[in-house]
């Protein structure tokens, strides 16, 4: 196995671990704080190299957001929002490309394409999916204000976290 496919495999578990086993158990009774959610596994769709197959990238989003929805007892919710996610990646990346380009076996790093960039990128990817997660769960945009609400009251401590998590543990590419 070569050193890439090591690393995101073991993202892969960090991550899960983390997310199910800590992050779900967190809930808030507080008024304006019961809306917020920790929602960190994204960033395993985010991490995957920039120039990975379309079709392997959605399946693994599948697989992911599939392992959520048994977890969360929530059908579908998940693995829509993260497949969703996932086919939107490329044309975020596209759009973002440096004046060099990608290194194709590289994920986007901090290290790699700087601060301003990826605060950019995960803000953009995860707001998203924060977004298609909350609409697809109330299934009704009736109930616009709190699919919005939620997404920026879950947006802010998960955006935080990954951004810790990439300071303090520097990805391996």
């Amino acid at each position: 196995m070569n050193k890439l496919l090591t690393a995101n495999i073991w993202r892969l578990a960090i991550v899960l671990f983390l997310q199910l086993m800590l992050l779900k158990q967190i809930s808030f009774d507080l008024s304006i704080l019961s809306y917020m959610q920790f929602l960190i596994y994204p960033v395993i769709i985010l991490m995957l190299p920039v120039k990975l197959d379309r079709t392997l990238t959605l399946l693994i989003a599948f697989a992911i957001g599939i392992t959520m929805d048994m977890f969360y007892d929530s059908p579908g919710v998940h693995a829509a929002a993260t497949v969703t996610t996932a086919y939107l990646r490329p044309f975020l990346l596209a759009w973002m490309e440096p004046y060099e380009g990608y290194n194709v076996r590289e994920s986007p790093t901090i290290e790699k394409l700087g601060f301003r960039w990826y605060a950019v990128y995960l803000a953009a990817l995860l707001l998203t999916h924060l977004l298609l997660y909350f609409s697809i769960e109330a299934f009704s945009f009736v109930f616009i204000g709190d699919i919005v609400l939620n997404a920026i009251i879950s947006f802010i401590p998960t955006y935080m976290i990954i951004m810790l998590g990439m300071f303090l543990f520097k990805p391996v590419n």
